[in-house]
């Protein structure tokens, strides 16, 4: 409670890496609280509504300036709602709580469960699968690690790229040696129907994905190359820690700061 006797605003910091971190931003901008939030791109932008109680930044920060982040706007809660992949993140984030004693709370997406599938450790290993297989490949696995694939023998005529339309991850493709032709400049999650007709179109044997949960179109992918018949490669989650639901993450903000609408 401030001097004046009037409660202080509880503040939030939102890393929102993902679709469910967009919709925690939206929800909690209900309550009376004040949000800053995180995204990994300035492309996330369009897709949180602006309000009065939202900060949102796309800067990509260290631990020491997520430390100093911390302490500037005196946050009281961060909630890392990062991609499952984004693991120096949830290090650098989780560390910097640890070393300012703010409460951290690790908003998990959900593994999809899925059989008959291939499994891999990393893009490294995607890649050394992909020398032995035959036929054309449609990568849906991102665009952070693109550079483990152009060691795929011919990779420019077999290989066709699904990422986000922004103009530097565009060109990083095209510097690389992919095609223009053989990249798809997209927002997701995609549906099945919209997932077949993309592999359809790309006439791939072999769809490379990452396994983003159901939030993140795990789902639709994954049945549209098996009705295909088209050889699905998932590159595996790592481990996380423990963290919390959506719903649960809600309940104990709404528990922990008497958060009221």
């Amino acid at each position: 409670m401030s001097t004046s006797g009037v409660m202080k605003k509880p503040v939030f910091w939102i890393i929102a890496g993902t679709s469910e971190g967009r919709q925690l931003t939206e929800h909690l901008s209900g309550f009376d609280s004040f949000i800053y939030v995180s995204l990994a791109t300035e492309y996330g932008k369009w897709f949180i509504e602006k309000k009065d109680n939202i900060d949102i930044n796309s800067e990509r920060l260290d631990q020491d300036e997520m430390i100093a982040f911390i302490h500037t706007k005196s946050i009281d809660c961060v909630i890392d709602a990062s991609h499952p992949y984004a693991q120096e993140v949830t290090k650098n984030i989780s560390e910097a709580c640890r070393i300012t004693q703010t409460s951290y709370l690790r908003l998990q997406r959900p593994l999809s469960e899925q059989q008959e599938l291939i499994y891999v450790e990393d893009s490294k290993h995607a890649a050394k699968v992909l020398k032995e297989m035959p036929g054309k490949v449609f990568l849906a696995c991102g665009s952070k690690e693109i550079e483990s694939f152009i060691s795929i023998p011919n990779y420019a005529d077999r290989c066709f790229l699904r990422v986000l339309p922004i103009p530097e991850i565009i060109q990083k493709c095209l510097n690389l040696g992919f095609k223009c032709p053989h990249i798809i400049g997209m927002q997701g999650p995609y549906s099945k129907e919209l997932n077949i007709a993309m592999l359809t179109s790309s006439g791939a044997h072999i769809l490379v994905t990452k396994d983003s949960g159901d939030a993140g179109g795990f789902g639709e992918k994954v049945e549209a190359a098996l009705e295909l018949e088209i050889t699905v490669i998932v590159i595996g989650r790592p481990i996380e820690e423990e963290g919390y639901t959506f719903n649960q993450v809600i309940q104990k903000l709404i528990g922990d700061y008497s958060l009221l609408k």
